[in-house]
């Protein structure tokens, strides 16, 4: 078992706290366009498999995780899984079992949160992960005392990356995009990041508030990408159009459960007129894009 530096503040400050839809049709939300409009008609690559292999394309699936997130890149064989588990139900676990999954390269945990981590011990158990990233931040709720616990027994790789950092995991690219250093407030440390492959991107923002919207802004990193996950918590209005400017997506996708999305970020979403897809309405959705700037959506049946 390999560990950062950081993992051994990380684990004594634990221990001080501690004291140890189905059925409906697949359309883009927004009212000023369609799904044709936005996802163009590869034949490549609608003949892909989802169960299958991803050589020479991306294939992402944005999981239909209750009043969570997940995203599953697979690319090249390789595979990363963004896990924010709200529900503490086992839907990813059997998604990712059904798809015959069985190893993971990265494993991104965006917060300590027990209420966004509550199946992430489980996740590491379940699979052969190779390495895990987290923000460093700390909770005291049971979900983090078994994440720590299996981390610790595990021979995995653990990592608190920070802003401005990049990384390539086979074909895919990860450039961290927050937090720089941690403040101790578990939102506006969410870790996010921004995956690419090829000229194409995603940026996803975790469980980030507006403070760190805040933070990110003025760090002036590339956060251009063509398809924007935003985050659970609340924004601020000038933020999440500032913010929304300089990321210029050409689609959104997230889970609009109640309170699980910024009203800030959907309303800025609608001025601008950008597709949003949402996973509580139209169930798990698959990404395909071949690097460029071609992409089909679908859902995942």
């Amino acid at each position: 078992m390999k560990f950062s530096p950081v993992f051994y503040m990380w684990t004594l400050l634990f221990l001080i706290i501690t004291g140890c839809s189905a059925g409906e049709n697949l359309k883009a939300v927004s009212k000023s366009s369609s799904l044709d409009e936005v996802s163009l008609n590869s034949e490549a690559l609608h003949d892909q498999n989802t169960n299958g292999d991803t050589e020479g394309f991306l294939q992402v699936h944005f999981i239909d995780a209750g009043q969570g997130d997940a995203a599953l890149f697979q690319a090249d064989n390789t595979v990363i899984l963004v896990h924010d588990d709200y529900t503490g139900r086992y839907d990813v676990i059997s998604y990712l079992k059904d798809r015959g999954i069985k190893k993971i390269d990265l494993l991104v945990g965006p917060s300590p949160s027990g209420e966004s981590i509550d199946q992430f011990s489980n996740v590491i158990s379940e699979f052969a992960v190779k390495e895990i990233w987290m923000s460093g931040g700390v909770s005291n709720s049971h979900a983090f005392e078994r994440t720590v616990e299996v981390i610790m027994s595990s021979d995995l790789n653990y990592y608190e990356p920070r802003a401005g950092e990049h990384f390539e995991f086979g074909s895919l690219k990860v450039e961290v995009i927050h937090p720089e250093s941690i403040s101790g407030d578990i939102l506006s440390d969410s870790l996010s990041i921004r995956v690419s492959y090829g000229n194409f991107s995603f940026l996803l923002t975790g469980d980030i508030d507006a403070g760190g919207e805040n933070e990110i802004l003025n760090r002036g990193l590339d956060l251009n990408a063509q398809v924007f996950i935003p985050g659970r918590h609340d924004s601020s209005v000038q933020d999440a159009a500032e913010l929304l400017k300089e990321i210029n997506p050409e689609i959104a996708i997230y889970n609009s459960k109640e309170e699980n999305t910024s009203p800030e970020v959907l309303d800025a979403l609608e001025k601008e007129k950008i597709p949003v897809y949402e996973t509580n309405i139209y169930g798990s959705l698959i990404l395909k894009t071949d690097g460029f700037n071609e992409f089909i959506i679908e859902d995942s049946q």
